[in-house]
């Protein structure tokens, strides 16, 4: 499943919010400490939790739960986290015990900013939920287990996002990003995270606030049941006219293809190799855009070094071709992909 979409409407859900703690300072400093970048991800918390539910009529005969995850993650780090739970129940306090229920989930994280921007969030989760019942069992148990991770940054200037996700086994997800008040009027998007699936949209610079959701549950049941899986998330930041895939190819050897596209001049920049011996080779220069031929050199308007300027609409993500003809009659090509301007 794909999706490209660029959203902006009215928020339909409020987010979780993590307060922000004060830091208190005393004392005098003979020198200033060295200055740090304020940190792009704020907040960055992930919290997990294991719930071992069961029907009134049923007494717990033993349970071990692990207290609850609220955990502070920092910009440009990776961390692990993990969380279980067993309860053992039975008719009666003297009744044997008749069901026994788990649920388990393990997590990591790793997050990536660059310039005082958002880079990248990866999250990935691996839970499993169980019940094990006894012959003639009549209590019922629900177990799950759940995290959500918590974050907040701001953007100065606009950004493909992109968020690919991938499961196996029944999981759920859930991913929410909101308008967080920072002038870019109301902007919402939620999504349900089935199966697996890219979902890519233009978000305006402003500031945000978004959680990410993942976690597996077995409905209240009486017998021996399980789920469990595998469940990947990623979320990337890209600016407008960047690179999708890099220039790459044998024409490089004799030719140029930028970066990023330039979405106020509204060109790519290309050029042909300032090397003297390669330049020698060169029959004939050009270069496509989407399959369109836009610019071609050769004869006198070949010139060792020249630049050019490459048209691209704002609105069209852009595959470009570098084609090279040599004087021994062999061809090169190069080839790069660009996102949209808008």
């Amino acid at each position: 499943m794909s999706h490209h979409r660029s959203l902006a409407g009215r928020a339909r859900s409020a987010v979780s919010a993590v307060a922000a703690g004060a830091l208190a300072l005393s004392g005098l400093a003979l020198f200033a400490a060295p200055a740090q970048a304020a940190p792009v991800f704020t907040p960055l918390q992930l919290g997990q939790q294991v719930s071992l539910n069961h029907d009134a009529g049923c007494t717990t005969k033993s349970q071990t739960i692990d207290p609850p995850v609220n955990r502070a993650l920092t910009d440009n780090g990776s961390a692990g986290s993990s969380i279980s739970g067993t309860e053992q129940l039975a008719p009666g306090a003297a009744d044997p015990v008749s069901i026994t229920s788990k649920a388990s989930q393990s997590i990591s994280v790793k997050t990536r900013t660059q310039g005082g921007d958002p880079l990248s969030i990866q999250l990935s989760a691996r839970s499993s939920v169980s019940t094990t019942a006894a012959a003639g069992n009549t209590c019922k148990a629900s177990p799950n287990v759940a995290s959500t991770l918590v974050m907040g940054f701001t953007t100065s200037r606009p950004f493909w996002v992109t968020l690919r996700h991938t499961r196996s086994g029944p999981l759920g997800g859930f991913f929410a990003l909101t308008d967080g008040g920072g002038g870019t009027g109301a902007f919402q998007v939620d999504m349900n995270l089935k199966g697996a699936g890219t979902t890519t949209w233009l978000l305006p610079a402003g500031v945000y606030q978004g959680n990410l959701q993942t976690s597996a549950q077995l409905a209240s049941t009486d017998r021996s049941s399980s789920r469990s899986g595998v469940a990947t998330y990623s979320i990337t930041f890209a600016p407008l006219g960047s690179a999708v895939a890099s220039p790459s190819g044998s024409a490089l050897s004799y030719t140029s293809l930028g970066k990023a596209r330039s979405c106020s001049t509204h060109t790519l920049s290309a050029g042909v190799t300032k090397s003297r011996s390669k330049f020698k080779r060169i029959a004939k220069v050009s270069w496509s855009v989407n399959g369109k031929t836009v610019k071609t050199l050769k004869g006198s308007k070949l010139k060792r070094g020249t630049k050019v300027k490459l048209r691209i609409s704002d609105t069209a993500s852009a595959s470009v071709k570098a084609t090279v003809k040599l004087k021994s009659g062999k061809t090169r090509t190069a080839r790069a992909s660009y996102r949209a301007c808008a």
